[in-house]
């Protein structure tokens, strides 16, 4: 579990850096391969996540439930800023919205893990 739970983090670290990546980029080209690299990310937060869910559903089930909503809105947010990013200019009040979801996630994981460990 313990393996688990650290992959499932340093992969979210990577996302976090790839949004940031790609949400600097430049050219509409590297915006598309940091996406790319974003979604296969997410596949693999996805999966872990939904294999650590099912060790800690039986000890806290409601910050288990709100994680993983929490997950899939912060997929929604980093989808729609890339979407207005290769469109046009990503409004400041997203990238607000966006820092929060990240840092709430990776709290409430982090919460969710020491409730359990």
């Amino acid at each position: 579990m313990n393996f688990l739970i650290a992959s499932h983090f340093w992969i979210a670290i990577l996302l976090v850096l790839t949004v940031l990546a790609g949400v600097f980029s430049k050219t509409e080209k590297r915006v598309k391969w940091w996406l790319m690299w974003s979604r296969l990310l997410y596949m693999v937060m996805i999966i872990t996540g939904f294999i650590a869910a099912t060790k800690t559903w039986s000890t806290v089930p409601i910050l288990t439930i709100l994680k993983g909503a929490l997950a899939i809105l912060l997929i929604g947010v980093v989808e729609i800023v890339f979407a207005r990013k290769q469109e046009t200019h990503v409004t400041p009040w997203l990238y607000v919205v966006l820092g929060l979801l990240f840092a709430a996630t990776i709290i409430l994981g982090y919460t969710i893990y020491s409730l359990t460990a």
